[in-house]
């Protein structure tokens, strides 16, 4: 009677590695995500397993498994892991989320600050301008539509006020006024609309993780909620435990 070959992790690595050096990401993906499954993988394997996620667009995958890298080498070896958070600078700053972006390049200058010129340094410093060309394009802007969407809100019927409630809390949050973002999350309560993800994310803004983790876990059991919107806040609060690094 003949018997399956059951693979194992080694046998798993070899396979990945080989697709990854001749640039087959999707067979090399796959057989990492094999191999992570048996056990934990290797720091230069988490790091190639993120590099290939990217390649075939799994942007948020990569993004989590880099950030995995990150932490290791917070541990061993600060220099890379600074290069790392540029790397998940970009990338979310590439995605329009200038908040997270900036968080993961104010990690890169905190590690980076010491170290000689290179090219990590001159991507960082490149980052920095973009960040505070944003900043100030986006202070503009905002002023200027939390003017508009607080005339809308005043005129709007029952069926408009929640969607414009929500979009003025995003709003706020980015302008970082809390209290103006609270003071809209209560009034969306008050029209039986409350939204758990923005309250969460007010929570996390506010510090106060303990209490965001659990309104975010919370959110994160009822299918109505945008699942990837509430991944995000809720990394946010652990990265603010410590949880992530």
């Amino acid at each position: 009677m003949l018997t399956a070959r059951v693979e194992t992790q080694a046998d798993l690595l070899v396979t990945a590695r080989a697709a990854y050096r001749r640039g087959d990401f999707e067979t090399s993906y796959a057989a990492y995500s094999r191999a992570g499954s048996v056990g934990p993988l290797g720091l230069d394997d988490l790091d190639a397993m993120a590099i290939a996620a990217g390649r075939l667009g799994h942007r948020r995958e990569s993004t989590r498994v880099g950030e995995l890298v990150y932490v290791r080498l917070t541990r061993t070896d600060p220099t890379a892991a600074a290069v790392k958070a540029v790397e998940l600078g970009s990338a979310w700053l590439s995605r329009g989320e200038w908040v997270i972006g900036q968080t993961w390049i104010s990690r890169a200058r905190a590690l980076h600050s010491d170290a000689p010129e290179s090219p990590a340094s001159r991507r960082l410093a490149y980052l920095e301008a973009v960040g505070a060309a944003f900043a100030a394009y986006a202070a503009a802007i905002s002023a200027a539509a939390r003017t508009e969407l607080r005339a809308a809100i005043t005129a709007a019927d029952s069926t408009d006020l929640p969607l414009l409630l929500r979009g003025a809390i995003q709003i706020s949050l980015t302008a970082g006024d809390l209290d103006e973002a609270e003071g809209y999350l209560r009034a969306l309560e008050a029209v039986d609309a409350a939204d758990d993800v923005l309250r969460g994310a007010v929570l996390v803004r506010r510090g106060r993780y303990r209490e965001a983790l659990t309104v975010l876990q919370a959110a994160l059991r009822e299918s109505r909620y945008e699942t990837a919107e509430a991944y995000e806040w809720l990394n946010e609060a652990h990265r603010g435990l410590g949880e992530i690094g």
